[in-house]
């Protein structure tokens, strides 16, 4: 499969991100929750054009409570002069906000609903290589009355071994549940997916469905599923996508997750239950913060790629 950091993408960082600069790196937290403990890191992904930050929180288990992890992703981007962004967890909670940046402050608010709470979560530059983070949220019915949920005061890790990177943050835009259509060698088809970090964030697990309705290139139409996951190699330094799919077939790609052309390509490395010398290339293009396309493509033994398919996906809330 391939990953693109979208078209026409330089490695300049946008100027409208420049103010949330001094959130990069690794942070260790301390909660205002009993013996809560946890971190989060803000990283450049897809050649700098988004900043993505990645939180964890450890609960220990109390008052009959057991213990509990709390993950969650976001992605800040620019959106034509306005700074967003989005926010998914491992509890199913979806958040859109609209950001702002002053004085070594950013604050991130959502649009007031009348039947949801608002939220809102503001981080601000302390001494020390510190920064200070708050979560409000605000009754439905009652925009701006902002109530503290959770504070907190971080301090930047300081030794370069200590910081732990995400070797599958270019994925990690994928995150989240997506529909889109295809068309290709097999007729048009209704598409749905998703994709979920799981087993402590190690791996990125994928579901897919493809709905092809009765038509000329597919007389009785068909539905075909598969489902995947993607891993990374310490070893060869790479990430490896397996697939299984519904007819039988399962696939093992590679890819070093470096850009090429706009793309970042996984390409077949062994393909089960299908003639000897088969190969298959995914490719993932990034199109804006809620759209990609993917383009997978067929080689029959001893002869080039050719496109089987292509599909456009929009993220659903």
């Amino acid at each position: 499969m391939t990953i693109a950091a979208g078209h026409g993408l330089s490695a300049e960082r946008p100027a409208l991100l420049a103010p949330f600069e001094f959130l990069l790196g690794e942070w260790e937290a301390a909660g205002d929750q009993a013996d809560a403990s946890g971190g989060f890191t803000f990283a450049g992904a897809v050649q700098d054009r988004v900043i993505v930050r990645t939180n964890y929180s450890n609960t220990p288990a109390a008052d009959g409570k057991p213990a509990s992890r709390h993950d969650d992703v976001m992605t800040i981007y620019v959106d034509g002069t306005v700074v967003k962004a989005d926010y998914l967890d491992n509890e199913g909670h979806v958040i859109r906000y609209t950001a702002q940046a002053r004085d070594g402050e950013v604050r991130f608010v959502s649009d007031a609903k009348a039947s949801e709470p608002q939220y809102r979560l503001t981080y601000a530059k302390g001494p020390a290589s510190t920064v200070t983070g708050k979560f409000e949220i605000a009754p439905p019915g009652k925009p701006d009355a902002f109530a503290n949920y959770l504070s907190w005061t971080a301090r930047k890790a300081t030794a370069p071994q200590a910081v732990a990177t995400d070797p599958l943050l270019a994925l990690s835009f994928l995150v989240g549940r997506w529909e889109g259509t295809s068309s290709g060698q097999p007729g048009s088809a209704k598409v749905q997916r998703e994709y979920v970090r799981v087993l402590n964030s190690h791996f990125i697990r994928v579901q897919n469905k493809s709905v092809y309705s009765p038509q000329e290139k597919n007389p009785k139409g068909e539905t075909h599923e598969d489902y995947g996951m993607f891993s990374f190699d310490k070893t060869r330094k790479s990430a490896v996508l397996r697939q299984f799919h519904v007819e039988g077939f399962v696939n093992q790609y590679v890819s070093d997750l470096s850009p090429q052309d706009g793309k970042i390509v996984f390409t077949s490395e062994a393909i089960e239950n299908i003639p000897t010398g088969y190969r298959a290339r995914e490719s993932y293009t990034v199109l804006g913060p809620d759209e990609f396309e993917e383009h997978f493509e067929l080689a029959e033994p001893g002869k080039a790629f050719e496109t089987y398919s292509r599909a456009r996906f929009k993220r659903l809330p």
